[in-house]
């Protein structure tokens, strides 16, 4: 595992999963998903100054793609066999169900899994603002990922260590090691 927050020291070949346009705020050195409406990022990254950039001119300036936005994907990829997304570091995971293409796992351009629970967490999740269930959800550009209604907060997952735990409609919480933040 790396031990800095850049995921192209713990992926290599992603460059060819990623959609073609990504944004970017001037100045900054990462690229982001498009939001829905593709004016901004999907992640809750604020800016009042982004630009559209072709992903294969993001990757030769050497931008670092935003943690938010694709580390749950690349892992994704990652675990496949069909593509040319990899872990850095050698991984062996055995996946026994056919793969998804991008399309079924982003098919608006956002982060949108379409009901299927993911098997790894985001660095951000979705926590209710009226309940007291101690429960997070996997965020997507119209709420949670299982289509709780409801008010919603964006919050960094690390910062509920010990107080929540993940949604199992959400989250395939069997695969995944809960004993971390």
């Amino acid at each position: 595992m790396s031990t800095t927050d850049d995921l192209r020291e713990e992926y290599t070949g992603y460059e060819e999963i990623l959609p073609d346009t990504l944004v970017m705020a001037r100045g900054c050195g990462t690229f982001h998903r498009p939001s829905a409406d593709g004016e901004a990022a999907g992640c809750k990254t604020a800016s009042d100054n982004w630009q559209l950039i072709d992903s294969g001119v993001a990757n030769k300036l050497g931008l670092e793609p935003c943690r938010s936005c694709f580390a749950g994907v690349f892992g994704y990829f990652a675990d496949r066999d069909d593509n040319g997304v990899e872990h850095a570091e050698s991984v062996d995971v055995q996946i026994d169900e056919e793969p998804l293409t991008f399309e079924e796992i982003v098919p608006d351009g956002g982060l949108t899994f379409q009901g299927k629970p993911i098997t790894s967490r985001p660095e951000e999740v979705l926590v209710a603002t009226n309940s007291t269930k101690d429960v997070y959800h996997a965020p997507t550009a119209d709420g949670p990922l299982c289509g709780n209604a409801g008010g919603f907060r964006r919050v960094e997952r690390v910062t509920l260590a010990g107080h929540a735990e993940p949604c199992r409609e959400c989250f395939e919480v069997d695969e995944i090691d809960t004993s971390t933040p």
